[in-house]
């Protein structure tokens, strides 16, 4: 399991546990589309599978227990009182609370991984990685998304419409080139030290 992780962590470029040793400097510079790519795409499928894991565990486990719960109560011909409601949605929490606990960890970890990289890869484009702060804070709304969809069942297609926004602001940042000279973050690391000026477009 330690392999095929340090492998998803250094594929493409030099050895992420590397990179952690550094004791400053984790978050200065730029960082290429290339570079940035190799990390992301491994990690994210290892990390994808790491959340739909948790998210199928704890969902069969809650189906289940449900399923105990009503069929003991069959009998009753359908008359469920406050109480028995209530212990319902106390049943579901216990399933719940353990989930976005597990979410939590998944996310501090991954985040704490890509931070460096997504931050870079801001600066490369000229963003501030003041900008990767929203992808933590909307991340964090979609965890609270999770605890209330036993009350609001629709706040599930919030928390995917916030993974989907943030996902795609991500890839956005992934895809633009580097900025063609220096910039307040460094030299190109894709144009190095060229700082002739861009060659002009013929006016029509």
């Amino acid at each position: 399991m330690i392999m095929p992780l340090v492998y998803v962590l250094s594929w493409g470029g030099d050895f992420y546990l590397n990179d952690m040793k550094k004791k400053t400097g984790r978050y200065e510079g730029r960082m290429t589309r290339s570079a940035f790519w190799n990390r992301m795409i491994p990690l994210n499928v290892f990390f994808n599978i790491v959340v739909i894991g948790i998210d199928n565990y704890y969902a069969n486990l809650m189906e289940k227990g449900l399923a105990e719960t009503l069929s003991s109560v069959e009998a009753a011909a359908g008359d469920i009182s406050e109480e028995f409601a209530i212990s319902i949605l106390t049943q579901i929490y216990g399933y719940v609370l353990p989930m976005v606990g597990w979410l939590l960890l998944a996310y501090v970890i991954y985040y704490f991984i890509v931070s460096p990289w997504i931050i870079k890869r801001m600066h490369d484009i000229g963003m501030s990685g003041g900008w990767f702060s929203l992808c933590v804070i909307a991340t964090l709304i979609s965890l609270g998304c999770v605890l209330i969809v036993p009350l609001i069942p629709s706040a599930h297609y919030v928390r995917l419409a916030i993974s989907i926004i943030v996902a795609i602001f991500i890839i956005i940042c992934g895809l633009r080139d580097s900025q063609y000279a220096a910039n307040r973050y460094g030299e190109s690391p894709k144009y190095g030290k060229y700082k002739k000026p861009l060659p002009e477009v013929p006016k029509a």
